[in-house]
């Protein structure tokens, strides 16, 4: 039931983030815990714990990556809709440049902030990747909603790689959109962003699917080390033999449970 309601929930996610931690039971036995967090049509931010499992053989980024796929795998969770996977600060697996892109990205649709902590040589940058990301999550909307409209002949005839009237109205858009937000009033520091852009996505509904999009990060791994902390009170000195696929169940209802 519980694995079925969130098997659901998971079904309407657009963009999620995840954060994966590796940990050792009382009895030594080692773990990998892998959490997902998004941000639902209600403007809440959500995580569920997936799963705990054992991973005996050795920790190298390889297994680590082809358990974390077929993690995602079996919850239908398409790996193309992740943004980003938070871990430790080893460095095999943080990037600096890709970092400070989801920190700039993340900032600029903050409402907190804004551009007021983006390096001035990255300004431009981060609005022009703003545009095309707002372009493109624009184009996958449509997408998805013509799916099922049956095409013509003459459609598939047309020069596509041509940008036309449409797509640089759509540009000019999101531009005149973009600009809006950011000429909009400061949030005050003890407002909830989220609930500013739930309040005003009709105003600015391509910031605020970015925003969905990038929000959802979690700053650090604490999710996972939580749910080892989890583990650790299951797995006892006195329920030191717990099976590991029973450790995993365990895990699983106690930190999805309602």
């Amino acid at each position: 039931m519980v694995r079925n309601q969130v098997g659901k929930e998971l079904r309407d996610i657009k963009h999620y983030a995840t954060t994966t931690d590796l940990w050792s039971s009382r009895t030594m036995d080692p773990y990998i815990s892998l959490t997902v967090h998004d941000i639902n049509d209600d403007w809440k931010l959500c995580s569920k714990c997936l799963q705990t499992s054992y991973v005996p053989d050795d920790h190298t980024g390889e297994l680590i990556a082809r358990g974390l796929r077929e993690a995602l795998e079996s919850w239908e969770l398409a790996e193309e809709l992740q943004v980003c996977i938070t871990t430790d600060n080893g460095a095999n697996v943080v990037k600096a440049v890709g970092l400070n892109d989801l920190l700039d990205m993340a900032s600029f649709i903050d409402p907190w902030f804004k551009i007021s902590y983006i390096a001035d040589n990255r300004k431009d940058y981060i609005k022009t990747k703003a545009v095309a990301e707002m372009q493109a999550l624009t184009a996958a909307a449509e997408v998805g909603e013509n799916k099922k409209v049956k095409r013509s002949l003459g459609s598939f005839f047309k020069k596509a790689s041509i940008p036309g009237p449409a797509a640089l109205a759509d540009r000019d858009a999101i531009e005149i959109e973009l600009q809006s937000y950011l000429q909009a009033l400061d949030v005050d520091g003890e407002a909830d962003p989220l609930e500013w852009l739930e309040l005003h996505q009709a105003n600015v509904p391509r910031v605020a699917s970015l925003a969905r999009k990038y929000l959802c990060i979690p700053a650090t791994s604490a999710p996972s080390e939580r749910a080892f902390s989890t583990g650790g009170n299951i797995v006892t000195c006195h329920r030191a033999a717990v099976k590991p696929e029973n450790v995993d169940r365990l895990v699983f209802l106690a930190k999805n449970l309602p």
